[in-house]
Formats: structure tokens, sequence, C-alpha cells
């Protein structure tokens, strides 16, 4: 198996594990698959497939898969997929579904939540505790120290109830408190159903739950 040009079949929901244990083989990796817990992999063949799966997604489903495999045989494997899961209420989702999933989850995107025009830090976004700051060297630790020691800002995940209310879209402007101050830039929203979920980039002093 060439490992060096793959691709990614995310296989979400509470019967994506019953799915893959399925099709998984040899009983070896069938077993290994059903104990994978969260962002652990393994490696076999899916239907004959070589694949690896790991137990990560992008989501926010409890239940999720990445089905790494060669671009080659994604196509077969994405229609096998789809047929066996049919009767368990699969359905092909695409990139807007994705970003609603994933605003709703509070997951950050590279360019929306993490770097970007905003310069978000991953500290700003909430993930400074990937960034080990107790290691004695590594490649860019001075920078990720200021980081830590200057925390004006924070990306916050906010809701709009409201009906009918104005299309709010990354860019736009947070204001907050009564007199309408300046806080921020929204960094990423979407409509689900009635209301719209998103996050943005504040001023650390108004990431207050309720703050409006």
């Amino acid at each position: 198996m060439r490992r060096a040009c793959q691709g990614d079949i995310a296989l979400q929901g509470q019967g994506a594990l019953s799915l893959i244990v399925r099709l998984a083989e040899p009983e070896p990796f069938r077993k290994a698959v059903g104990r994978l817990r969260k962002f652990e992999l393994a490696s076999g063949k899916l239907a004959g497939t070589d694949v690896t799966v790991a137990r990560t997604g992008y989501t926010g489903e409890e239940v999720g898969f990445e089905i790494f495999v060669h671009p080659e045989h994604a196509p077969r494997l994405w229609d096998l997929l789809l047929e066996e899961g049919r009767g368990a209420g699969l359905v092909p989702a695409g990139l807007g579904a994705r970003d609603s999933l994933r605003c709703e989850a509070g997951f950050p995107l590279h360019g929306h939540e993490l770097a970007g025009p905003h310069g978000i830090n991953p500290i700003e976004a909430g993930y400074g505790s990937y960034v080990k700051l107790h290691k004695p060297f590594f490649v860019g630790r001075q920078r990720a120290l200021e980081w830590h020691n200057d925390r004006r800002r924070t990306v916050i995940r906010f809701a709009i109830e409201e009906r009918g209310g104005k299309v709010v879209r990354a860019g736009s402007p947070v204001l907050a408190g009564r007199r309408n101050e300046y806080a921020g830039r929204v960094t990423s929203c979407v409509s689900t159903g009635s209301r719209q979920v998103g996050m943005a980039i504040v001023e650390s002093r108004f990431a207050r739950e309720g703050m409006q």
C-alpha cells in the first residue's frame, strides 16, 4: 500500500462503528477497530481494501471515524459504504454540512479560528493545552510563551435565537454591552434550523457567558 497519498472518508454517527466492524478484516483488525479510543488508529482491510481507520472526526459526534485510503480505491469504498449503510440511514454530506457541524461543536477551522486574517494563535483559540510550554525547547517556544502571557483575546462561541434577524457572516463586528462597545469580529457563522451559531475572536474582557 502506498501511503504517501491518501484520501480521507469521514464516517460519523452512532452507526459508524457497527458498519466498519462488519466490513473489517482480518479478525485482529476487526477487534482492534472495536477497541479504538479517541485519537487512536489501526490498519487493515475494509472489504478487501487496504485502509487506516482513526477514531477521529470533525463533526462533534460521539462516535466517528476517518478512513484513510489510496485515492485509486476511494470511489469504490465510498460506494460500498453508502450501499452497506443505507439501511441504517447513512447518507453523504457535503462541505456545508461539515461546516455547520464543526461550528456547533466549536471546532476551529484554519484561516478562521486559527491564524487567518485575525492572526489567531492556538492559545487564543482555546488549544493552549496542546502547546507544551513545560518542555525546555521546541521551535517557536519563545513565541508561544509570549502568547501565553498576553491573553488579551479569546475565541468564543455564540448563538442567535432571534427569528428573521440579520444574517451574520464571518468578518461581522461583535458589539457588546449596553454601549455597543466594539469587542471583536465574527470568524464563522452558520444557520442551523431556526438559529445562527458561530464563533468570534473578542477581547477577553467581553468573554463572559450570557454577554450580549
